[in-house]
């Protein structure tokens, strides 16, 4: 990064190095780059995963399906469910007026955060899917498109968070992150943000010690 910091310090750094949050984190903290120039590619490969499968489900185009999969790029991730919406209705109330049995939650946010593993283990890589993250991120920027991406991005302070990178909604655009967007997540969602950011956090803190920063 310093070379990059260097050659490049007004650039938008987009980093989909693993494990993400944390390298942005390092990033955010260790160099001179605003926190908003400063994008992860975090949850959006495990979003984009997590609504084509409701898609298939429901036999909908995935245009018609909003939800988001939040917190870190790995086992503290989560799906706010108060914020997934089916062609304008809550997923509860969609299955019930449409015939459609109950979704197993926790069956679908595994599925969504492992799919990435059965296609690593089938073909040895996922290039494709973080390829269309990054583009969708670029695109994001160049086309100054004020896009909601569930990214990672650096939290100062949402709703508690504080000075750490993780996936939450932010609207992204050619200055870089413009601003965070709120959302009345329940208490249990809640809890989940919280408990994603710890473990950044905690991961953070042994990496600087490792690397003497």
């Amino acid at each position: 990064m310093r070379e990059i910091e260097k050659y490049s310090p007004n650039a938008v750094i987009v980093v989909a190095t693993n494990p993400v949050d944390v390298c942005c984190t390092l990033i955010a903290r260790h160099t001179s780059y605003p926190a908003n120039k400063i994008i992860g590619t975090g949850t959006l490969i495990d979003t984009a995963r997590f609504n084509k499968i409701l898609s298939q489900h429901f036999h909908l185009d995935p245009k018609n399906i909003v939800g988001h999969v939040l917190g870190q790029h790995g086992p503290a991730s989560f799906i706010p469910w108060s914020m997934v919406n089916i062609c304008g209705m809550c997923v509860d109330t969609f299955c019930e007026l449409n015939d459609f049995a109950k979704l197993d939650r926790s069956e679908l946010l595994s599925e969504s955060v492992n799919s990435g593993l059965h296609i690593l283990n089938r073909k040895g890589n996922t290039n494709h899917g973080i390829a269309a993250t990054v583009v969708r991120i670029i695109r994001s920027i160049i086309m100054d498109e004020n896009s909601l991406v569930p990214a990672g991005v650096y939290a100062e302070d949402y709703c508690g968070v504080k000075d750490v990178v993780l996936s939450i909604p932010a609207v992204i655009n050619r200055t870089g992150v413009d601003r965070l967007v709120h959302y009345p997540f329940t208490a249990e969602e809640l809890e989940q943000l919280h408990k994603a950011a710890d473990l950044i956090q905690s991961m953070t803190s042994h990496a600087e010690k490792m690397l003497k920063l």
